[in-house]
């Protein structure tokens, strides 16, 4: 049940780092746009236990930052050993990455009278 006049899909895969608060993800992002990957986010996560216990205990420990990047299959392998190194999950306590298959991805570009967000001048 394809669709004919769908755009074709490109073959992409989703690396997650969830990353022990306290990364210089901005960095990691600068980075990533050096090697020619525009596709990536971060956002902050936290949680706790159930108990009252680990809630009280835990609450600080458990504040993650989580960066998404979305990379071509072709390129998969080699992002994925880049920020293995880079967010230094070679260390102990430092957080854990996984890639995944993507079901849909299709290929996107900003005009070039895009806004760049990294310079609020330029707004």
């Amino acid at each position: 049940m394809s669709n004919p006049a769908a755009p074709r899909i490109r073959q992409q895969r989703l690396i997650t780092c969830i990353l022990s608060r306290g990364h210089d993800t901005q960095a990691l992002l600068r980075d990533l746009r050096e090697l020619g990957i525009t596709t990536a986010s971060v956002y902050h996560a936290r949680g706790a236990g159930g108990s009252a216990a680990q809630r009280s205990y835990f609450a600080g420990i458990l504040e993650k930052d989580i960066l998404s990047v979305l990379v071509p299959k072709s390129r998969a392998d080699e992002i994925f050993a880049w920020l293995y190194e880079a967010a230094k999950f070679h260390e102990p306590h430092q957080g854990m990455m996984f890639m995944e298959k993507v079901a849909w991805a299709g290929h996107f570009t900003l005009p070039e009278t895009a806004v760049d967000f990294d310079h609020p001048d330029k707004r």
